[in-house]
């Protein structure tokens, strides 16, 4: 039978640290621009078009980042769920 090991206290590391990846995604700082401030008419509709898709892209990343972070925390907690009741199994074998 294969052996592994999960370390899953790194898996919720990579998971606290993903929080800093959907901050910097929901900075406001970074939400918007005012095309207009350009004063090139020309330019203000393509620049417009890609702010908007960019703000709408930021949040489909930070949701999948989102995601990612809940399913490490998941992984993790199932595998301390498992080994906990693999270990409480193998003691009670041994009495």
């Amino acid at each position: 039978m294969p052996s592994f090991e999960a370390d899953t206290d790194r898996m919720r590391q990579i998971g606290a640290r993903l929080s800093s990846v959907v901050d910097a995604l929901n900075d406001e700082a970074h939400a918007g621009f005012d095309v207009n401030a350009l004063g090139f008419s020309e330019a203000v509709g393509g620049l417009s078009d890609f702010i908007s898709g960019w703000s709408h892209g930021r949040s489909e990343i930070s949701a999948s980042v989102k995601d990612t972070q809940n399913s490490l925390n998941g992984a993790a907690g199932g595998y301390d769920t498992a080994e906990s009741d693999t270990r409480r199994a193998f003691s009670a074998n041994q009495k």
